[in-house]
C-alpha cells in the first residue's frame, strides 16, 4: 500500500461518521500504527488511559498518546461498546473490541473481514 492510499483511507476513517466506530478505530490502528488485527482484537479496557488532557493506548512497553480526533473515537468506543451484536447489549466485558460470545474478544478473522469491507487490507498495511 502506498503512502497516499494509506492517508486517504485514514482520513476517511477519521472523519466519516457513517462508519461504525469500532471499525474506524481498528482500521486506524492498522493504518497508522501497523498493528495486527489479532493484537487489536485482544486490547483490553485497562490498556486505555483517559485523562482530562489526553488519551493513551498501551500497545507496547510505553503508552502512545493518541492524536485528535482518534482520541475522541477511542473514548466513544470505550463508552459505547456493544458486546452482543444480536441483542445490542451494552458491553460489560473487559475487551475494547468485544466478540460475539460473552466474555470473549473479537477474533482476528472477523476483524479482518470487517476491515476488508472498508477496502483496508490489514496485511498490506503492516508491510509499509
Amino acid at each position: 500500500m502506498d503512502t497516499g492510499a494509506r492517508w486517504q483511507q485514514a482520513r476517511q476513517l477519521l472523519h466519516d461518521d457513517t462508519i461504525n466506530t469500532e471499525d474506524r478505530v481498528a482500521g486506524l490502528l492498522v493504518l497508522l500504527y501497523a498493528q495486527w488485527t489479532s493484537t487489536i482484537g485482544r486490547l483490553s479496557l485497562n490498556q486505555v488511559t483517559i485523562t482530562d488532557d489526553a488519551v493513551a493506548l498501551h500497545l507496547g512497553a510505553e503508552p502512545i498518546t493518541l492524536p485528535k480526533p482518534l482520541d475522541t473515537l477511542v473514548i466513544a468506543l470505550v463508552h459505547h461498546r456493544r458486546s452482543h451484536p444480536v441483542t445490542g447489549a451494552i458491553a460489560t466485558s473487559r475487551w475494547l473490541f468485544p466478540g460475539e460470545h460473552p466474555g470473549r474478544h473479537i477474533g482476528s478473522k472477523q476483524l479482518n473481514d470487517r476491515l476488508r469491507r472498508l477496502h483496508i487490507q490489514p496485511a498490506q498495511a503492516q508491510c509499509h
